[in-house]
This record gives C-alpha cells, structure tokens and sequence, in this order.
C-alpha cells in the first residue's frame, strides 16, 4: 500500500473514467458461464436474475456483460451459498444505464450468497447505484459511478463486535463522481457500509459539494486506507465519516489510515460518540472547519497526520454528557450504553471490545455521566501547515462555560510549520507516501 497515494495523486485531475470506445462498444451482449462450463446468451440484462436460478452446480459463476444495458425496473441478484458470481465488463467496456428508475430504492441489489463485481460502469443511478445486503460476500473492484442522483454503493451489514457477519468484503478501486446530483442532506453518500472487518481502499471519490459524506463506514474493525476524496462533504458532513448510533461502543476498532481528503468541511468526521478510533498518517487539505471532528467519543487516537489549510486540527466535544438543544441524543447514549453492558457479559466480546481500543474497565468502574465525557482521545504527532488551533474543545452540555481536557502529549507534540511552495497535489515533487512527508518535514 506504500505507494497508493501516489497512484491516487496521478489520477487526482483526470476525468472519471469511462469505458474504451470500439467497434460495437454500444451493442449490449450477456454471456453466463455455469461452473460446469455451460454457455448461455441474454438478450437483455434484465433477465439475469431469472437465468441464474436456473444454474445448477458448485463455483464459479462467470457474467460477462458487454456493450450499454439499460435497467427500467431493479435487479436483484442471488445465488445458492455454494456458488459465487463473477459478473464483470468485457474488453468494450460494460455501461449500466440508470436512470429511467425511480429514484427511491436500489438498481443492483445483492442479496444472498458471494458476489465479485468488478469494471462495470453505472450511470445516472437512483438512491443507490448498488446494494449489497447482510450476510453476502462482496468484493466490488473498479467500479465507475457517475451522475447518480443518488449514492453511489451502500451496504448493509452487521455493525459492532457483538454481532457476527462473513469477514474479509473489499471496496477497492472505484471511481465515485457527481453523485448526490439531487442535493439530500446527509444521505446519498458514495460509499456507505454497516460491516464489520471490510476494506475500503484506493477509491477516488469527488465532486458532490452536498451535505452528505464521501465514504460512510458503521461497524467494528474496518480498514479505510489510501482513497482519495475530494470536493464533497458540505457543511455539517465529512470527507470520511464513522458513525454507528445505538452500536458506537460496539464499533471499535475502525482505521482510517493514508487517505488524502481535500475539500471537505469536515475532514475526516467521527461523530456522535464513535469511539476507539485510529486516524493516521493522513493528508487532510483545505478542510473548511476542521482537519479532524471528534464529536463526542472517547479513546480515538489521531497521530501523524498533515492537516494544510485547515484552521483547526481537531474539534473535541461534549455531547455525550448532555446536549441541550438535541435532548433526544440522550436516548442514543443510553442505548448505546445499555447496549455495552449486554456485550460485556460475553467474555469473548468484551476481548474483542479491549482488542479495538475500547476502554472498558471506565464503563465499569465509572458512573454514565463520567463514563459520557470525551475522556481518552490522543492527537499526537501530527502536522499543521499553516499554525492553526491546535484543539479546540466546545461544550454541549453548557455552552455558555468553556470545555477543558487533556488530548495531547508533551513526549510526542503536533508540530506548526511552514506551507509548502507548490501545488499541494505535489508538496515534495513525486507524492510521497505520508509517512514519508511527515519524516521530510523540518522541524519547527
């Protein structure tokens, strides 16, 4: 993953990518291949889902689709647990066009086995361009969204240590632009997963300047590392956002982890309480009012990271104490802590809750207002260009009193320092990996 970020800035100014155009690109063909080696022809994509109930057999199952498709009505996808479908674009490319559906609801809907969907373009989507339900396996690869009145993918799975679900789903490669084009206010992100254990890697995900997020993840232990956002995410909204309501000390462990976000009023946003944490060696630009937003939570670690440009480093709150104006808030929390005590009365959940970063021997030895403070959060090592506020803290609970707390460390400081000369799409020549532009650095 060393150089991804490279790749990513080589990529950061060119158009999103659409199929090669050749002789016959637009003829739209359907090729099944059963894990027996039959062969069958569609005339349409529509009838896929009916052809694949009809396929006997353990394995593989290969769709090559070729050509522009056009969906009127949503495809729903399903194959026994024994099978998995491969359905992916032909050497002329593969266009799925969208909008002729209604808007509310999903175009592709995966709901039942293991599913790869990769080099497929989809194009003016409704809600969501693809769905992905509980408890099927994914691996989505270079996929191309554009213009989708919607959001681009959504999956819904299981979301926190405490609740089981197939390991090892992967978003990879994807490209996400122009999405949100019907302007919803945070809904219709590009990419929204409840899972647990998935990765989130090298997408390039751009231009919805909405008030809506650019990857969404809910659950425990996901990777989102190397992807590129930029130009979304206005307002009360982030580049990069977790976030689990009622499950947000059950969702520990999530790793943000060398992406660049640029752009966004909130960089990379961990909201409402979401807790054990990791937000690391990443390059946050231009972000609007905040490099990084803790609202709430405890026991998240935000260390070498760059923030350019951005005014704060790191907004910490209260709101899990009490938050005056949203008093329904409350009732969240106290599922959320109700929730945790269930958890811990399994021996081998509270290891994975420990495991994640959680501090739990606070939630047992502490009171629910104790326990609600935004106790245990780290911002270390990191680096702000131009001087900016370090921490700015802000009281929920009495906004007319001032919020201390201690989320630094004098043995391993944040650093100010001088803005690069240059583009900040190349701040030392060649895009480095960001750990290597932090150890570049000089010193303050």
């Amino acid at each position: 993953m060393k150089a991804a970020p490279a790749r990513i800035i080589a990529l950061l100014l060119a158009p999103l990518a659409v199929p090669p155009a050749s002789a016959g690109a637009d003829i739209p063909t359907l090729t099944i291949c059963g894990p027996d080696g039959s062969r069958k022809t569609l005339g349409a994509i529509g009838e896929l889902p009916a052809a694949l109930a009809g396929v006997t057999g353990d394995g593989d199952i290969r769709v090559a689709v070729d050509g522009r498709h056009e969906l009127r009505e949503a495809m729903h996808l399903s194959v026994r647990s024994t099978q998995r479908l491969i359905l992916e674009g032909g050497p002329d490319g593969a266009v799925l066009e969208l909008g002729a559906l209604p808007m509310e609801g999903a175009a592709v809907c995966l709901e039942g086995g293991s599913f790869e969907l990769r080099g497929l373009a989809l194009n003016h989507g409704p809600a969501w361009s693809l769905q992905v339900s509980g408890g099927v396996r994914y691996y989505l690869r270079g996929l191309r969204i554009s213009d989708a009145r919607g959001g681009g993918i959504v999956v819904w799975g299981p979301c926190g240590v405490d609740q089981d679900g197939p390991p090892g789903n992967r978003i990879e490669g994807c490209v996400i632009g122009r999405f949100n084009t019907a302007g919803a206010k945070w809904t219709h992100d590009a990419i929204s997963v409840r899972d647990n254990g998935a990765l989130i890697a090298q997408n390039i995900i751009r231009d919805s300047p909405t008030e809506t997020m650019g990857i969404r993840v809910m659950g425990a232990g996901n990777r989102i590392e190397c992807n590129l956002v930029e130009s979304v995410a206005a307002g009360d909204a982030g580049g990069i956002y977790l976030w689990a309501g009622e499950g947000i000390y059950a969702a520990v462990g999530n790793v943000v982890s060398s992406n660049i976000v640029a752009g966004a009023s909130r960089g990379i946003y961990l909201d409402d309480g979401t807790c054990a944490a990791r937000v690391e060696d990443n390059y946050l630009v231009d972000c609007r009012e905040a490099a990084v937003f803790i609202g709430g939570g405890r026991d998240n670690r935000v260390d070498r990271n760059v923030a350019l440009r951005c005014p704060i480093l790191a907004h910490i709150d209260n709101r899990r104490v009490g938050w005056r104006d949203l008093p329904e808030k409350a009732k969240t929390f106290s599922v959320a802590r109700t929730r945790l005590a269930d958890a811990l009365r399994d021996s081998s959940v509270r290891a994975r809750l420990v495991e994640g970063g959680l501090d739990v021997r606070a939630f047992e030895t502490l009171d629910e207002s104790a326990f609600n403070e935004p106790a245990g959060n780290r911002v270390t090592r990191n680096i702000v260009m131009p001087p900016a506020q370090e921490i700015r803290w802000q009281n929920y609970a009495r906004p007319d009193q001032p919020l201390g707390g201690a989320a630094t460390d004098a043995k391993r400081p944040n650093r100010m320092g001088p803005v690069p000369a240059g583009d900040w799409r190349v701040p030392s020549g060649d895009m480095p990996d960001v750990r290597d532009l932090l150890r570049a650095l000089p010193s303050p």
